[in-house]
């Protein structure tokens, strides 16, 4: 894919663009910054040769008759694991030191609470800085054990995939791996019981979890 700056050319998938504001609009591009667009470029551009878009679509169009609270999960789920991907592909090349800049950035600033329970995006990123790092986050809500365990196979899974062969063996067989994947984590996710929303609240937004993904009518709440 070619690259352009933000402003250059429509944002669409054809192209990978940078946003100017990431560098502060300076020139020229301090070395930590410009590691950074560097490792923006390499997950996007790997991405694209092993055709994640393709593998993401496919995992979803057959996961059916889940509630709609289940796809942030998923979704979620579906991001951590190209990222997963990814890194592992990168790793004999110097692309890795670029990509694991671009990993610490993500981190930075924008962490959940790792006391409170998880939520869609809070899962999905421990298990990939556990991957990546090998490290937990400290004094972590014990809601995240058993999801962590069962996708502690799913990150063996996708290391396993480096040494075949063939992009389209990897992307097949990754499609196949998610959804064995999904299957598990979701058989616990969907023992989480409902929120409901007290009329009288002011039903602000929160990620808390357990998050809502089977109905608890009032009379199950006794």
């Amino acid at each position: 894919k070619p690259v352009f700056w933000k402003g250059m050319q429509t944002t669409d998938n054809s192209a990978i663009v940078l946003d100017p504001d990431a560098v502060g609009q300076t020139y020229p591009i301090p070395s930590d910054r410009f590691d950074l667009l560097v490792g923006q470029v390499v997950h996007e551009g790997l991405s694209s040769i092993e055709w994640s878009e393709w593998v993401t679509s496919r995992v979803q169009q057959q996961v059916t008759d889940q509630p709609a609270e289940a796809l942030p999960f998923l979704e979620a789920f579906l991001r951590s694991a190209e990222d997963i991907y990814v890194n592992e592909l990168a790793k004999p090349r110097v692309w890795s030191v670029y990509l694991s800049r671009l990993w610490s950035k993500e981190r930075t600033g924008s962490e959940r609470d790792p006391t409170l329970a998880p939520s869609p995006e809070s899962l999905a990123k421990v298990w990939k800085h556990q991957a990546l790092t090998g490290s937990l986050p400290d004094a972590l809500h014990h809601d995240y054990q058993e999801p962590l365990r069962r996708l502690h196979d799913c990150t063996q899974a996708i290391r396993s995939l480096v040494s075949l062969p063939s992009p389209a063996q990897r992307r097949e067989e990754r499609v196949h791996i998610y959804l064995e994947a999904w299957a598990s984590l979701y058989s616990i996710l969907s023992e989480w019981e409902t929120f409901v929303h007290s009329p009288d609240a002011v039903n602000l937004y929160d990620e808390a979890a357990p998050k809502v993904l089977r109905h608890v009518s009032q009379e199950d709440q006794g």
